[in-house]
């Protein structure tokens, strides 16, 4: 895998860790929180993707990775002819609306503004990028 960031070895764990925290603060109705943690999940797992699919890119992007998913999801188009699964996945999901809205900025906000739909989005989207970047290491496609 490319490091263009000098720290994406880090980013699969914690693309992880981040995952767990989120589904935590989600059962505790912490849903500023939980959108939160959700919303870095779904951070470090594109920025996985993205070094894996543009590995010379020498980009290094922050907390706005929501504008490289067309690059990452034209990426992974071209595999869908080789792999359903991937076809499967990124035909059906889209990054939710709310999920990088005011990201990260809003950490500690306790407004209320996100409904359990609102989570379950996040949560769906972040589940399936992480799952996918699991997947990949274990395939081999990209190392630690």
């Amino acid at each position: 895998m490319g490091n263009n960031s000098g720290s994406l070895d880090k980013y699969p764990v914690a693309a992880v860790r981040h995952l767990i925290d989120a589904r935590i603060l989600k059962d505790k109705d912490r849903r500023d929180n939980a959108m939160c943690h959700y919303a870095f999940a779904a951070e470090c797992a594109l920025k996985v993707m993205y070094a894996n699919a543009f590995p010379k890119s020498g980009q290094g992007f922050g907390h706005k990775v929501g504008e490289q998913w067309d690059d990452i999801a034209q990426y992974y188009a071209a595999f869908q002819t080789f792999d359903v699964k991937l076809e499967a996945l990124l035909g059906k999901i889209a990054v939710p609306d709310k999920l990088f809205d005011r990201h990260p900025t809003r950490r500690y906000e306790n407004d209320g503004t996100y409904s359990k739909e609102d989570l379950q989005d996040a949560d769906s989207f972040a589940g399936i990028v992480v799952a996918e970047i699991i997947e990949e290491f274990i395939d081999g496609r990209f190392d630690l």
